[in-house]
């Protein structure tokens, strides 16, 4: 199942693009939710016509696989599949419906925080409903990894200067112009451009290092013809992502390999997932295996 359509939303909404630079460790005690309902979902979650409702601003929802879920609170690129290394396979596969509050004090010294704050405090809280509700056990470890490395092309660069610097910053959007995708962003730096393109199908999910040696702000329009559109439309024509890049910015993706700091799920004994019904397995005993599954509660 492609999860991207339900996911995406979460992850354009917890991920500002101020992105991250490594993975996101606490350094004391992680806040928690009020309280968290945490549900499997069945198939694709369901159809909300004209969008989900609104709802408090002490209140998240969403539809989200353990993986994925993982991936935000470690502030791992959204779609890696290298950064977030073990674990069974419905760690992909299993969608939750997770329903969560923020106290009242809490929520209200949040709205005091900046964008970037926030977002932490609540990768934070994500922490915390995987320890205590996943019985989720990780450790960090440096791994030589294949990655992008954003460069200046031969030409040189040709970004614009943000029009407005001391305005609002890390503004973006993306929206669909024929069979091209078009992302228009204001008073973003490098680092923000590369937690961008770190969404789209063509990077796979590898990471991207900024080595462009650029330090300003930029506003950027950048269009491309998707991968996926072209795999399926041979007829349709128009730049590669890496083209675009490389055309309308100035800008170069190469391929390389570097250290990167990735979140390795322990295996444990005591590794469920614990429900409103219950307990329901979080690893899957094969015969010769070390680990317990564990079956909900009566």
């Amino acid at each position: 199942m492609n999860l991207k359509p339900y996911l995406l939303p979460l992850v354009l909404f917890l991920t500002p693009t101020s992105i991250r630079c490594q993975i996101l460790h606490a350094d004391g005690p992680r806040p928690s939710f009020e309280v968290a309902t945490i549900k499997p979902v069945e198939g694709a979650p369901p159809p909300s016509p004209g969008g989900p409702p609104p709802l408090p601003r002490d209140e998240l929802r969403t539809f989200i696989t353990a993986r994925m879920l993982i991936a935000l609170a470690y502030n791992v690129p959204a779609l890696t599949r290298d950064e977030i290394v073990g674990g069974p396979g419905w760690l992909d596969s299993q969608i939750y419906e997770i329903d969560a509050k923020i106290n009242g004090p809490l929520s209200d010294a949040m709205e005091r925080m900046s964008t970037a704050e926030r977002k932490q405090k609540i990768q934070l809280m994500q922490q915390s409903l995987l320890a205590d509700r996943f019985r989720l056990k990780v450790h960090f470890e440096t791994r030589q990894l294949s990655q992008f490395a954003l460069i200046t092309a031969k030409g040189g660069r040709k970004l614009a200067s943000a029009a407005n610097p001391s305005g609002p910053h890390d503004r973006s959007m993306q929206q669909r112009k024929d069979q091209e995708v078009e992302l228009r962003a204001k008073t973003i730096s490098m680092e923000d451009l590369t937690t961008l393109l770190q969404l789209e199908q063509e990077i796979g999910g590898r990471p991207i290092a900024n080595q462009t040696g650029l330090t300003g702000l930029y506003d950027v329009t950048l269009d491309w013809l998707p991968a996926r559109v072209a795999d399926a439309n041979p007829d349709v024509t128009g730049p590669s992502l890496f083209t675009a890049l490389e055309e309308q910015l100035g800008l170069k993706l190469v391929e390389t390999k570097g250290p990167v700091e990735v979140v390795v799920v322990v295996p444990h004994r005591e590794a469920y997932v614990e429900l409103e019904s219950g307990l329901s397995p979080f690893w899957s005993a094969a015969p010769e295996s070390q680990y317990f599954s564990f079956t909900p509660s009566p």
